[in-house]
């Protein structure tokens, strides 16, 4: 039978970026209760620390970029003009729509860099444009969850377009499941449908992947080639940045963008399958220092979590019950929190009964060891073999089980 008629038509909403989506969390008292079915962005909890700092204006140049634009059908609504990096959201400028709804704005650019619109707050979600002196943009924009944009420009920002659209569609598959999950009766919830769900969650992520990939690989060379690398995969595969970084290299040698995306390609490789994970030595909660090179000789499961994030907690019984079965036979878990309060942090813990060890210094994204393995999103996990080697990344649920499986029977 197949599974989406099995299960009511379920379908599992994607990975995404926090900068660029609807993020994870909701407040309504059935999907608290359907919490450990409810899949959603690991990462919207980044958005809970301040990542907007207001650029300093300069006077504008007869060349600047220009944005011209209508939000249909709104008076009177406040828009925000932002610049995105890998780091954080820039605000740029603001503008209020007139009785028409139309707004614009004029910014210097003198290289080519990824701008973002925001409605009514500068916090996402948003529209991605690509901003650059000389280029006159046009965008018209509609709706309300989802918002649909009509775009006039250049190849870059007509490319833009064309992304935006695909992640749009990706989207609104993932917000339907999410009301489906939502209504569920949670005294429905079995293990067998955790487990299936799962498991199309798991297919559905790399039908999404793939649909990014051949963007990637089949469309012009733009700013949004290096956008799907950057933005919209939630764990892309070393591969696909390669195939990205070639084609920009070869087409936009000199873009910032380029060299943004050659920079981070080089430094996340040696976190790749194979290599040797970094040490880490951090204090316990009880403020004793745990390397993480003592627990050689076991197989060991790095886990980037922290109290505050729904999906980390969510995942947590699932973890527990691995820890429990391979224990005995050489499993331990590393626990790296990103928390800034310890007794949310101990309670959490205490809560959730997790066993194993944890540490952490509290200083929540701007942890040591988060920096240190380019963490940017959570729940995050490295598999590690009994010599400190990493031999799988972003196991969780099912795919977790079955590698354990692979390794220990």
């Amino acid at each position: 039978m197949n599974l989406m008629k099995k299960f009511s038509g379920i379908t599992f909403m994607m990975s995404l970026v926090v900068i660029t989506f609807i993020g994870c969390g909701n407040n309504n008292s059935t999907a608290t209760e359907n919490a450990n079915l409810e899949v959603a962005n690991p990462v919207a909890e980044k958005a809970l620390e301040p990542v907007l700092e207001l650029q300093s204006r300069s006077e504008l140049t007869a060349n600047a970029f220009r944005l011209e634009g209508t939000l249909v059908g709104k008076p009177g609504v406040l828009i925000y003009l932002n610049e995105l990096t890998t780091q954080k959201i820039v605000q740029i400028d603001t503008a209020r729509t007139d009785k028409d709804g139309n707004f614009e704005f004029r910014s210097e650019a003198e290289v080519r860099k990824i701008g973002y619109i925001t409605i009514n707050t500068s916090q996402p979600p948003g529209i991605p444009v690509v901003m650059e002196n000389g280029q006159k943009l046009k965008i018209e924009i509609s709706g309300d969850q989802f918002l649909e944009t009509v775009v006039k420009g250049d190849k870059h920002n007509s490319q833009m377009k064309k992304l935006y659209d695909l992640y749009m569609n990706q989207n609104k598959t993932g917000s339907a499941f999410q009301q489906e999950i939502n209504s569920l009766d949670p005294r429905s919830i079995t293990d067998s449908l955790r487990r299936a769900v799962s498991l199309q969650y798991e297919k559905m992520q790399k039908e999404n992947e793939t649909e990014v990939w051949n963007f990637i690989k089949n469309e012009p060379t733009t700013a949004a080639t290096y956008f799907a690398a950057t933005f919209i995969v939630q764990k892309p595969q070393m591969s696909m940045l390669d195939d990205a970084l070639a084609k920009l290299e070869k087409d936009m040698p000199e873009s910032p963008l380029t060299k943004e995306l050659g920079s981070r390609v080089r430094s996340v490789r040696p976190l790749e399958i194979g290599g040797e994970a970094p040490d880490i030595a951090l204090e316990n909660p009880d403020g004793k220092i745990v390397k993480l090179s003592s627990l050689r000789g076991n197989v060991v499961l790095i886990d980037f979590w922290a109290s505050w994030c729904r999906p980390c907690r969510m995942e947590n019984p699932n973890v527990k019950r691995m820890y429990e079965k391979y224990h005995d036979k050489g499993f331990d878990i590393y626990g790296v929190s990103l928390d800034r309060n310890m007794t949310q942090w101990k309670g959490a813990i205490a809560q959730d009964g997790l066993t194993w060890y944890h540490v952490s210094d509290l200083k929540g994204w701007s942890s040591s060891a988060a920096a240190l393995y380019k963490v940017q999103s959570i729940p995050k996990t490295f598999l590690l073999d009994a010599k400190g080697r990493i031999i799988g990344t972003d196991l969780r649920g099912p795919a977790l089980e079955r590698k354990l499986e692979e390794i220990f029977n």
